[in-house]
């Protein structure tokens, strides 16, 4: 997925039967003056943050967030020469 823009992207769509408890993600690109940070929803509604700072290009991270919990990617402060590719995948 590249993402220009702020906003909060799901970073993987939900499946049938899913039990993954732990995602994986690789973030490439340019943040430029961006800042990325994943996230989850409470029951709220209010987006939760899974790691500790903002997430950095050419970094993998890798969050256990338990079983049916959605992992997003937020963005804020883009611009121009944001251009984020971001690549994630559940775990076992």
């Amino acid at each position: 997925m590249i993402i220009t823009k702020d906003g909060i992207y799901p970073l993987i769509k939900p499946i049938v039967g899913d039990a993954s408890s732990t995602t994986v993600v690789y973030v490439s690109g340019s943040l430029s003056t961006a800042v990325g940070q994943l996230v989850y929803f409470n029951t709220d509604n209010d987006p939760i943050p899974l790691t500790d700072g903002a997430v950095a290009a050419g970094k993998q991270y890798i969050v256990d967030h338990g079983f049916g919990v959605l992992v997003y990617l937020s963005v804020i402060g883009s611009d121009g020469g944001t251009r984020i590719n971001v690549e994630a995948g559940g775990l076992d």
